[in-house]
């Protein structure tokens, strides 16, 4: 069931063989994926029923690590599972973010894997603990919001129809080995099997 993802895991690994991939700094967003028919796995929200696809990447935009769950955790609550579904053996050493991510206890729990999160600060947070140094490095952020409009242009991943979670899980791996090929434009005598 899981074919698509050790394609895409044979993939990821030639690529850190050969172009040297640097994952020190990763990028992590979530977005909303609206679902037509029921099953496991589907949160209601103020915009209907869906289920979050949490995807952390590097900075080329390739997947490190993604996280199907359902539309009603906040997206700081699934980061820790993301983080522990992650393809690489190596650890991020940063963490980029958007403001969804600024929080005490989630800034604890990276710590403590050795793990800096670098976020934004909300509006209302009267004491600041980010560095301003570190903050440059959200610039770089924009290569997962690239990612997740890729992963939209695949019809079985804009709207979920499966019931089944591992079956449209599979579909985004499948659309992640597409934005693969088509990056890296391989041709098909060289695809793994």
């Amino acid at each position: 069931m899981d074919a698509w993802k050790e394609t895409y895991t044979q993939f990821f690994a030639t690529y850190k063989k050969y172009f040297r991939a640097n994952l020190n700094t990763v990028s992590v967003d979530g977005t909303f994926v609206k679902a037509v028919k029921g099953g496991a796995m589907i949160g209601k929200t103020q915009i209907g029923k869906g289920t979050k696809v949490m995807q952390m990447v590097d900075k080329e935009g390739l997947l490190v690590s993604l996280h199907v769950d359902s539309a009603n955790p906040h997206e700081s609550r699934l980061l820790m599972k993301t983080i522990k579904n992650s393809i690489s053996l190596t650890k991020p050493r940063y963490i980029l973010g958007d403001r969804a991510y600024d929080s005490d206890k989630l800034d604890l729990e990276c710590k403590k894997l050795g793990i800096s999160l670098v976020a934004y600060h909300k509006l209302n947070r009267k004491n600041h603990t980010q560095d301003g140094r570190e903050a440059r490095r959200l610039k770089k952020r924009y290569t997962v919001e690239r990612t997740n409009a890729h992963l939209k242009n695949y019809r079985k991943v804009n709207v979920r129809y499966e019931r089944d979670p591992k079956l449209f899980e599979n579909f985004i791996w499948m659309a992640h080995c597409l934005i693969f090929i088509k990056k890296f434009n391989i041709h098909n005598d060289y695809l793994v099997a």
